[in-house]
């Protein structure tokens, strides 16, 4: 999905979080429009700039069996 330039979208007066702030807002807002449209139950949602570590997935597979079944949303970081 292509990022929403929050240089080309300016934000509202109300918002004060940045620019950048406001594409990613955007952004995650249409993936998430997307997924529930579509009927997609779970969408995971990275940055291209995210790193991960060699172990990533053994990791989140072990940290969300702890996850509450009835969590809507979880933000990792």
């Amino acid at each position: 999905l292509a990022a929403v330039d929050g240089e080309r979208v300016p934000p509202p007066t109300w918002w004060h979080c940045g620019t950048g702030a406001w594409g990613c807002f955007h952004t995650h807002f249409a993936i998430i429009e997307r997924a529930l449209a579509e009927g997609i139950d779970s969408i995971l949602i990275f940055e291209d700039d995210a790193l991960f570590p060699p172990d990533f997935s053994e990791r989140a597979t072990k940290f969300l069996e702890y996850v509450p079944a009835n969590w809507g949303m979880l933000y990792l970081g």
